[in-house]
């Protein structure tokens, strides 16, 4: 039986005064894929940083693993702007063991005329592909991806698909937002309205 990674148990997030969604309970287990879907607004992005934070108002997760090997992908994103790509590469390389699974993500998502530049200087999906390959220089049991397609084209959007199917083979559980799910409903985390 696969590793629990954590357990999520009538979790609430309040915007002001009115929560963002019904009480809502799932657990997370070592390589599966996840969907998070709701509505725009729901609290889809929210409850993610929640996950990475354990910052929630009501509720209780329970984690198997440590926080450390939780990687995170925001929606908007935050990266060393005056630095290349290779030259953070090479900063997380030195903080780090980059596991094995890193190469063959890399050589899927990242384009070789991208190593020279700084975020500034790339498209908004090629930025989106070079703070995910970096999230995958660290050993993580559970990626968070917040809108992976989002900029992404139709090329890249089964690159990054083919990467989330590899990460899961690898024993790594992944959760994203999505507007529609395409994961049977065992793996579709719904967000309900609280009215």
């Amino acid at each position: 039986m696969s590793k629990k990674l954590l357990d999520a148990r009538q979790i609430i997030l309040i915007n002001d005064i009115k929560p963002l969604f019904k009480p809502i309970s799932f657990n997370i287990v070592a390589g599966q894929h996840y969907q998070l879907v709701g509505m725009n607004g729901s609290g889809k992005s929210s409850l993610l940083n929640a996950i990475h934070s354990s910052i929630y108002d009501h509720g209780h997760i329970d984690y198997s693993i440590s926080k450390k090997r939780i990687g995170y992908l925001p929606h908007s994103l935050s990266v060393y702007q005056q630095l290349t790509l290779l030259e953070q590469i090479e900063l997380f390389k030195h903080l780090t063991k980059v596991p094995d699974y890193f190469d063959w993500c890399f050589e899927t998502l990242i384009q070789k005329h991208l190593m020279n530049r700084t975020t500034l200087q790339m498209s908004q999906g090629e930025r989106q592909r070079a703070a995910l390959i970096l999230v995958l220089c660290f050993s993580i049991e559970l990626i968070l991806l917040d809108e992976p397609y989002s900029h992404q084209d139709a090329e890249f959007k089964e690159k990054v698909m083919t990467v989330i199917k590899y990460l899961t083979k690898h024993n790594i559980a992944v959760i994203e937002t999505v507007h529609k799910p395409y994961l049977n409903n065992d793996n579709v985390i719904k967000l309900e309205s609280h009215l």
